[in-house]
């Protein structure tokens, strides 16, 4: 009976050997490098929120909102009003994703949005001009090219109300 239960037993960790040196083989992660800012997962480096992948590199490391960095020179149209302009995006300490927009609706309104890839998202923040207060909130678009363009929708709610698109070429 031993001999059957150490013949047993040995088939059992040769199995056990064998499936387990056939997984290292198998792992589709193995060889992938995704950097300090991101895992792999089947093969592809997944980033961390904030972070896309370095072109050359492949790994995580280029941080999104960099590409939005800059003086956007443009014209603004709204319900109420026209204007030619500047809107100057730069970085926020307050989230590796986030971006602060100085200068919105040419008052010297500041904000901050959030990037995801090439989009911004302005939630909702109350902001005081003069003596009265207004509720912004709205979404952008970055286009790379020669020069980059950025789009931004924004609704200002308050007395009165108005909705906005500035559209501009970075400086």
């Amino acid at each position: 009976m031993k001999k059957i239960q150490l013949i047993l037993f040995s088939l059992l960790l040769g199995a056990t050997s064998i499936m387990i040196s056939s997984c290292a083989k198998d792992d589709p992660c193995k060889d992938v490098k995704c950097g300090d800012h991101g895992q792999c997962a089947e093969g592809v480096c997944i980033c961390d929120v904030g972070y896309e992948k370095d072109a050359t590199t492949g790994e995580c490391s280029v941080e999104q909102r960099a590409k939005f960095f800059g003086t956007y020179q443009g014209s603004e149209t709204c319900t109420v009003g026209t204007d030619n302009y500047s809107i100057t995006l730069a970085s926020s300490a307050s989230g590796i994703d986030k971006v602060v927009l100085s200068n919105v609706y040419n008052q010297g309104v500041t904000l901050t949005g959030s990037v995801n890839g090439t989009s911004l998202t302005i939630a909702a923040q109350s902001v005081t001009v003069g003596a009265s207060t207004y509720t912004f909130s709205g979404t952008g678009t970055y286009t790379a090219g020669t020069p980059p363009t950025i789009k931004i929708e924004y609704s200002i709610q308050g007395t009165p109300s108005n909705s906005c698109i500035f559209t501009g070429q970075k400086l």
